[in-house]
């Protein structure tokens, strides 16, 4: 806790996935009060929106160096997740693949109220845009949880990025217990990399292919991960996937 407390001095508002308060046997609004309980209501930089879940945005740097943190909430009012029945989940286990499909084309991950709110985030000027998601973005996910479920959602979320013009969009993620890099070209305003890192305690050594990843950017074991931005001579993201004990693993750069 003493370690939360310094990362909410600087942030504000720490990420938790539902693993780490038991959100399997807790309903949605229990978790919250227990997130708002351990940081939000305390936050030093902005309180978050709680109406229809927990979620916020922070903005830092000067103007042409402006970085913005988007926190969305993708597990509180999301649709249920859709199952294969008995005869593809037997076929998915002898792949090491997971049990979930997409879901119907009405299936959302964010309420109105919440796409409202990151419109008016992405028309807010800043040089990159950091788009921290519970689950992966651009990989195919393989049974697993992932925007590739909601596929209208997945969409959606593309046409806002086109329509606010908003620039520098990167999506950081997790939940995946592996390390990886991909890029969403199909469908998107420009190449959207979507850089996982999962977890420090857990990792899953059948990651499977997945046809968005970035050629070589695949790692498992226990890591984490790292961001660096760089504004001269040219605007980009760099991004280090480490191992837990701090071995160096995977980087790139990210043109902006």
């Amino acid at each position: 806790m003493q370690d939360l407390e310094g990362t909410r001095a600087s942030i504000g508002q720490p990420g938790f996935d539902g693993h780490h308060v038991g959100f399997a046997v807790l309903p949605n609004r229990a978790f919250d009060l227990i997130f708002l309980d351990v940081c939000g209501s305390r936050s030093r930089v902005a309180r978050p929106i709680v109406e229809d879940g927990v979620y916020c945005t922070f903005e830092f740097g000067p103007p042409t160096q402006r970085v913005q943190i988007i926190l969305p909430d993708l597990r509180d009012i999301r649709s249920a997740w859709v199952s294969v029945d008995d005869a593809e989940r037997s076929a998915r286990a002898a792949m090491n693949d997971g049990t979930y499909a997409a879901g119907p084309p009405d299936a959302t991950l964010l309420v109105e109220t919440q796409w409202t709110w990151l419109q008016q985030v992405l028309k807010r000027e800043a040089d990159v845009r950091l788009f921290a998601s519970s689950i992966q973005f651009a990989s195919e996910g393989r049974g697993w949880e992932c925007w590739a479920n909601f596929p209208s959602e997945k969409r959606r979320l593309m046409d806002v990025i086109r329509t606010t013009r908003a620039q520098g969009v990167v999506v950081v993620s997790g939940d995946a217990h592996f390390a990886e890099a991909c890029r969403q070209d199909d469908g998107a305003p420009y190449s959207i990399w979507d850089v996982t890192s999962s977890g420090l305690t857990e990792s899953w050594p059948y990651p499977g292919p997945s046809r968005n990843r970035v050629p070589g950017q695949l790692m498992t074991g226990c890591n984490f991960g790292v961001l660096d931005f760089a504004w001269q001579p040219i605007s980009q993201v760099e991004y280090s996937l480490c191992s837990a004990d701090g071995s160096a693993g995977l980087n790139g750069r990210i043109p902006l």
